[in-house]
C-alpha cells in the first residue's frame, strides 16, 4: 500500500515579494513550504516555486481559491499584494492564520489589520520574535488549527445542549442541529445527478468514474425534476437507520414521510392530520427546536393548500422565539446563490477578449441537491419543493448569464412540475426572444410533464401552456389539448378557473373549434358563479366566426346573452361585441343589438354605427367634435383634465382614417381644426397635445393626398411656435415634451416647412429616450417617410439608416413600425436599392415576435408591393413558421393575392 495521500490539505504560504530591511522573504517561503512538504497529508504554495504566464495577480487570487488554509507572516507592513490575498480570503471563507513579527516597527497599515480582525474576532494571532525555527512554529499551528477545529465540530454532546436561540444560531452556523453529516454520504459522492437526468452537456465537472450511481440519490432526483415516483417507505426507513443525529426521532419522522406522500398525491386532508400526529409526537418527546418550528411550517402550507383558513399555525410559528432553520441545508441554498453570484460579478468583468474555461452551474446544482437531500431526512415535504424551486431559479438565472435556451427551458419544466403557473408565463413572456427556437419544438416535452403523477396544480399548468403555446402545438396535441380544455371547463367551479378557460380561448380562437368556444360560453352564462370582470368573454365574441355554427347553437346563444346581458355590461363588458354578431347572423341577433344599444353610451352608440355603416358619416364626424370640444370647455373650466374619460377624438380619428371624404372637409376647417389649434396654443398636458397634434397630422396627410389647401391658421401657429409644452411627463400616458415635439416636426413636415435639421438632430438623441418615446420617434419617421413617398421626393440616407436601426429595437411595437416604414420604402425606390433593403426584409422574417409577423403578413398583403418574387419568397418562409396562426396567415394572405391577381 503506497503511503503517498491521494488528496493532500493545501497551505497558502503569503508574505511580502520583496526583501523587507534584512528580511529575504524568497528564502523564509522556501524554509516553511520544504518543511509543510515533509507532512505526507500536507502540501505548502509558494508564488516563487513555478513559472506561469499569469500575472503576480492573477496567480495568487487562484491558488487562494484551491487552498484549505491560508497562512499570513506580516512584519512591517502590509503590502498591497498581501493585502489583496487577505481579502480574497475573507470573501471565499478561507481560514486564516495570522503571524506579527513583534520586535519590527510596524506602521498603520499593520495596525489597521489587527485592528480589523479584532472587530470581527474572526480569527486569532500568533505574535513571533525571531524568524529562526518560523517554519517549526507555522506547522505546530497549523496542525493545532485542525486538530482544534475537528474537535470543535465533532466532540460536542448534542443532547445536552440548551435550545435557546442563541444556541440555535450557533448551532445553524456550524452545521450541527442532529443532521448528521454522514447520513448525506448515504446518497453517494459528488457527480451531477440533476445534469445527467435531463441530459443537459457541456456544463458537467466530473468525469464518467466520478458519476454518482447511487439508486437512492437517482431516484430522489428524477422525482424532482421530472415528477416521477417517489420514494418507498422501505427506502425511507433503511435511510433513517444509517443516520445517527435523527435515529431517536424516527417514529416523528416516519409520520412526516407518510405526510409527504399523500400530500403529493393530492390527499390534503390526510396529509394535514399526519402532521399534525408528528407534531404531537414531537412535542412529547421533545425533539430539537427547529424540527418543531420546520413541523409547523408543513402545517402550515398543508392547511393553506386546502384553503381551510386555519391561521392557528401562521401564529404558532410568528409566536416561536427561536430561529426557524434547517440544519446543514440553509448553508448549501446560501452556497448555491454565491457561486452563481461569483460566476455572475466574473461574466460581467471579464474583457471581451477573455476565453474562460469552465461554469459554477454543476457546483450550484450539485449543493441543491444535499438541500433536498437533507429536505428528505426531516422528512419535509416543504423543502423538497422549495429545493425544486431553487433548482428551477439557478438553471434560469445561469440560462440568462449563458444565453442558454436549454437551461431557461428546464427552469420552465421545473417551475411547471412545482405548478407555478406565474413564474412559467413569466418565463416564456421575458425570455421569448432566447427560447423561440428552442421551446416550440419542445412544447409536446413541456405537455407531457404536465401529465407525470407529481405535478403541481395540472389543471392550471396545461392552460397556461395552451394560453403560451397552443400556436406552437401540433395538430394532435392540440386536438388533445382541446379535449383537456373542454373537461377542465366542464369541471371548473371557481372564479379563476373560469376565467383563465376563457383567456386561453381568447388567444387561441383561430384553433378552436367555434362549437366548443360556444359551448364554454355557455357554461359560464348559465352557472351561478358570477365573474367579476366579464371583458375577455365579450372579446371572444367579437372574434368568434358563426358560419359553420348550426341554428339552434346560435339562437341558443342569443337567448343567453339576452338573459345575461345586464350582469355582463355592469361587470366591464364590452358592448361592442354585438358588431361581430351583427356582421354575420343579422337576423338572428337584432333583437339583442336593440337592448345593447339602448344601454351604450353615446359615444358607444356612434362607434357602433361606423361598424355597421348605419350613420350619416358627417352629422357623426360633427358630433363627435362637438363632443370634443364640450370636453375640452368643460376641463379648461375645472382647470383639470380628465384623464380617465373616455374621449370623442378616438371616433373623429377614425373617421379620419378608414371614412374620409370631402364632405368632410368643411366639418373639419371650421369645427376641428380651429379646436386642436386652441387645445395646442394654450397650457395643457402633454397626453392631449400629443392627441391632437396625431388628429392633425392624419388630417393634413389627407389634405395633401386630395391637394386640399391646408387652413392657414395651422401654418400660423407652426410657423410663429405658438405650441406651449409641458416640461412635466404625464405618468398615465407617459407623454413629454419629447413627444410633443416629435409630433410637432412630423406635423412640419407635412405642412412643407423644412425639418431636416430637426430630424437629424432626433436621430442623434432618441435613444435616450424612453420606449414610449421611442415609439413616438418611430411614428414619426413612419409619417415623414409617407409623406416624402406621396410627394414623391427623395428620401435622405440618414433616414433610412434610422429605419433600419429601428428594426433592432427591444421593443417589438417599436420595430413594427420601423416595418412598415421599411415596406413603403421598398415600394417606393428603385432596383438597386431594393437589393440593399431586401436583406433586412427578410431578417424581419425571424423577428422574435409572433405579433410582428402577423402584422408583416398583413402589410404584404395590403401593401401595393410589386415585386412578386420577393412576396412570394417572403410567404414561402413564413410558411414554414413554427406557429400554426403564421402559418395560416402566410397562406390566407397568399390565397388572397392569387383570387386578385385572377380577377
Amino acid at each position: 500500500m503506497s503511503s503517498e495521500f491521494k488528496h493532500k490539505l493545501e497551505i497558502f504560504i503569503s508574505s511580502a515579494m520583496g526583501d523587507e530591511e534584512d528580511t529575504i522573504w524568497s528564502e523564509i517561503r522556501k524554509d516553511i513550504r520544504e518543511h509543510i512538504d515533509k507532512i505526507p497529508f500536507l502540501m505548502a504554495y509558494t508564488i516563487d516555486e513555478h513559472a506561469t504566464e499569469l500575472s503576480s495577480t492573477q496567480e495568487f487570487l487562484y491558488h487562494i481559491e484551491s487552498a484549505d488554509v491560508i497562512v499570513i507572516i506580516i512584519k512591517n507592513t502590509v503590502r498591497k499584494g498581501t493585502k489583496q490575498e487577505i481579502d480574497k480570503a475573507i470573501e471565499m471563507k478561507k481560514p486564516i492564520l495570522l503571524f506579527f513579527y513583534n520586535e519590527g516597527s510596524p506602521d498603520s497599515t499593520v495596525e489597521n489589520l489587527k485592528k480589523t480582525f479584532i472587530e470581527k474576532d474572526s480569527v486569532t494571532f500568533h505574535h513571533f520574535k525571531t524568524f529562526d525555527g518560523i517554519e517549526d512554529t507555522i506547522i505546530k499551528s497549523v496542525m493545532y488549527n485542525f486538530v482544534n477545529v475537528y474537535k470543535f465540530y465533532h466532540h460536542i454532546n448534542i443532547k445536552n445542549i440548551d435550545t435557546s436561540e442563541d444556541i440555535q444560531v450557533v448551532m445553524d452556523s456550524h452545521m450541527e442541529g442532529n443532521i448528521d453529516k454522514q447520513a448525506l454520504s448515504v446518497f453517494g459522492e459528488d457527480g451531477e445527478i440533476t445534469l445527467g437526468i435531463l441530459g443537459i452537456e457541456g456544463y458537467t465537472n466530473t468525469d464518467e468514474s466520478a458519476k454518482n450511481n447511487n439508486l437512492l440519490s437517482y431516484k430522489l432526483i428524477e422525482w424532482a425534476v421530472k415528477g416521477t415516483s417517489f420514494i418507498t417507505e422501505e427506502q425511507f426507513l433503511n435511510l433513517q437507520m444509517e443516520n445517527n443525529g435523527l435515529k431517536e426521532y424516527v417514529d416523528v419522522i416516519l409520520l412526516r414521510f407518510n405526510a409527504m406522500t399523500c400530500y403529493f398525491d393530492n390527499q390534503i386532508e390526510e396529509a394535514i392530520k399526519l402532521e399534525k400526529e408528528a407534531l404531537q409526537l414531537a412535542e412529547k418527546m421533545g425533539v430539537p427546536a427547529w424540527l418543531i418550528g420546520d413541523i409547523l411550517i408543513d402545517c402550515r402550507n398543508f392547511t393553506d393548500k386546502k384553503e381551510l383558513n386555519d391561521h392557528g399555525f401562521h401564529t404558532l410559528i410568528s409566536k416561536k422565539s427561536d430561529i426557524i432553520h434547517l440544519p446543514v441545508g440553509d448553508r448549501f441554498v446560501s452556497e448555491a446563490f454565491e457561486e452563481l453570484v461569483k460566476e455572475q460579478i466574473i461574466r460581467v468583468t471579464d474583457s471581451r477578449t477573455t476565453l474562460r474555461f469552465g461554469n459554477k452551474l454543476a457546483t450550484s446544482i450539485h449543493l441543491i441537491e444535499k438541500y433536498i437531500f437533507v429536505g428528505l431526512l426531516t422528512g419535509s415535504a416543504t423543502h423538497l419543493l422549495v429545493g425544486r424551486k431553487k433548482m428551477a431559479q439557478l438553471f434560469f438565472q445561469y440560462g440568462q448569464l449563458y444565453n442558454d435556451p436549454e437551461l431557461i427551458f428546464n427552469a420552465i419544466k421545473l417551475n411547471a412540475l412545482s405548478g407555478d403557473v406565474k413564474q412559467v408565463e413569466r418565463a416564456i413572456s421575458s425570455q421569448w426572444g432566447i427560447l423561440r427556437n428552442y421551446l416550440p419544438s419542445n412544447v409536446e416535452l413541456l405537455w407531457e410533464l404536465t401529465s407525470s403523477r407529481y405535478c403541481m396544480n395540472r389543471g392550471y399548468m396545461k392552460c397556461v401552456i395552451i394560453k403560451s403555446l397552443g400556436q406552437y402545438m401540433s395538430n394532435n396535441l392540440f386536438m388533445d389539448a382541446t379535449a383537456f380544455l373542454n373537461q377542465f371547463t366542464q369541471e371548473a367551479d371557481s372564479h379563476e378557473k373560469i376565467e383563465m378557460v376563457l383567456k386561453v380561448m381568447d388567444l387561441n380562437m383561430n384553433r378552436i373549434q367555434p362549437e366548443l368556444v360556444l359551448a364554454t360560453i355557455e357554461r359560464v352564462l348559465s352557472s351561478d358563479r358570477l365573474l367579476f370582470d366579464y371583458r375577455k368573454l365579450t372579446d371572444i365574441l367579437k372574434k368568434i366566426e358563426l358560419d359553420k355554427v348550426e341554428l339552434a347553437d346560435l339562437t341558443n346563444l342569443n337567448d343567453m346573452l339576452k338573459n345575461n346581458i345586464d350582469v355582463i355590461l355592469n361587470n366591464h363588458g364590452d358592448p361592442l361585441f354585438i358588431s361581430n354578431l351583427m356582421k354575420q347572423k343579422v337576423k338572428i341577433f337584432n333583437s339583442l343589438s336593440i337592448m345593447i344599444v339602448r344601454k351604450m353610451n353615446n359615444i358607444q352608440r356612434a362607434a357602433y354605427k361606423v361598424e355597421l355603416a348605419e350613420c350619416n358619416k358627417d352629422l357623426l364626424l360633427s358630433e363627435a367634435i362637438k363632443d370634443a370640444r364640450k370636453f375640452y370647455d368643460e376641463s379648461k373650466e375645472a382647470s383639470m383634465e380628465f384623464t380617465f374619460r373616455y374621449e370623442p377624438l378616438q371616433n373623429i380619428n377614425g373617421l379620419i382614417s378608414h371614412d374620409f371624404s370631402l364632405d368632410f372637409v368643411d366639418i373639419l376647417n371650421q369645427e376641428f381644426i380651429t379646436l386642436a389649434v386652441e387645445v395646442l396654443s394654450n397650457e395643457g398636458s402633454n397626453e392631449h397635445k400629443e392627441k391632437y397634434l396625431r388628429s392633425l397630422i392624419a388630417i393634413v396627410i389627407k389634405y395633401n393626398l386630395e391637394h386640399i389647401d391646408i387652413p392657414e391658421c395651422v401654418n400660423d401657429m407652426l410657423k410663429k411656435n405658438l405650441i406651449a409644452t409641458n416640461n412635466s411627463v404625464n405618468y398615465m400616458g407617459h407623454a413629454s415634451s419629447e413627444t410633443v415635439n416629435y409630433f410637432l416636426t412630423t406635423l412640419k413636415a407635412v405642412c412643407n416647412i423644412e425639418v431636416t435639421n430637426e430630424l437629424f438632430q432626433y436621430c442623434l438623441t432618441y435613444k435616450k429616450g424612453t420606449s414610449y418615446e421611442r415609439k413616438i420617434f418611430a411614428e414619426s419617421i413612419k409619417n415623414y417617410v409617407d409623406y416624402v413617398i406621396n410627394c414623391k421626393r427623395n428620401i435622405e440616407d440618414f433616414i433610412k439608416l434610422i429605419i433600419i436601426e429601428l428594426l433592432d429595437d427591444e421593443y417589438f411595437v417599436i420595430r413594427e413600425i420601423a416595418l412598415q416604414s421599411l415596406l413603403h420604402l421598398y415600394g417606393a425606390v428603385v432596383e438597386i436599392e431594393k437589393a440593399q433593403i431586401k436583406p433586412y426584409l427578410f431578417k424581419a422574417v425571424i423577428d422574435p415576435s409572433p405579433h410582428l409577423k402577423g402584422q408583416f403578413i398583413h402589410l404584404i398583403g395590403s401593401l401595393d408591393i410589386k415585386d412578386v418574387d420577393t412576396v412570394k419568397e417572403l410567404l414561402d418562409l413564413f410558411d414554414n413558421d413554427a406557429s400554426f396562426s403564421i402559418r395560416k396567415s402566410s397562406r390566407e394572405c397568399r390565397e388572397k393575392m392569387q383570387a386578385e391577381v385572377y380577377e
